[in-house]
């Protein structure tokens, strides 16, 4: 017992089983014997920043702080100005991503040759369809050319 008298001199004055309190799972021991104690221990510094936590992480009242609107608006870009690329860095100019801008299209429907394909999502120049010989020889009679002979025969110019 004088060993922990030595390490820890405020045993002597404080109350009994004050040593065994935690003030959080880092295992830190809460001495909050006196008024002047109490405000070095983790529990009690709430202006300091020293959670290991942000509002990223879902622990708590995570959802009070990630949709509070002050916290939106705070993150809300602002507007650009029409003179903002003159104080555009060159370093940021350089670096920077373009913007991606979403497609809201949605894609029609078309006839499906087995149902893994999706031939909505090929695109353009894949869709096209080739004319072979095949396809010109065996068209069908709504789509071929009639050929009419007339009266008259032609003359062979030379």
């Amino acid at each position: 017992m004088s060993n922990m008298n030595m390490e820890f001199p405020w045993i002597r004055n404080s109350p009994a089983f004050h040593h065994m309190l935690r003030a959080s799972g880092q295992s830190e021991v809460w001495y909050d014997f006196s008024d002047e104690a109490k405000f070095n221990q983790y529990g009690w510094r709430c202006s300091t920043k020293e959670d290991a936590y942000s509002n990223a992480t879902l622990i708590g009242n995570w959802s009070e702080e990630r949709f509070d609107t002050r916290r939106t608006v705070a993150l809300r870009r602002p507007l650009p100005h029409q003179f903002s690329h003159y104080f555009e860095t060159t370093y940021y100019s350089s670096y920077k991503k373009p913007d991606v801008q979403p497609i809201y299209t949605t894609p029609k429907r078309e006839s499906k040759s087995f149902p893994g394909h999706q031939p909505e999502l090929n695109p353009p120049h894949t869709k096209c369809v080739p004319n072979s010989c095949y396809r010109l020889d065996f068209t069908g009679p709504q789509h071929r050319e009639e050929k009419t002979e007339t009266s008259e025969p032609q003359r062979e110019t030379n």
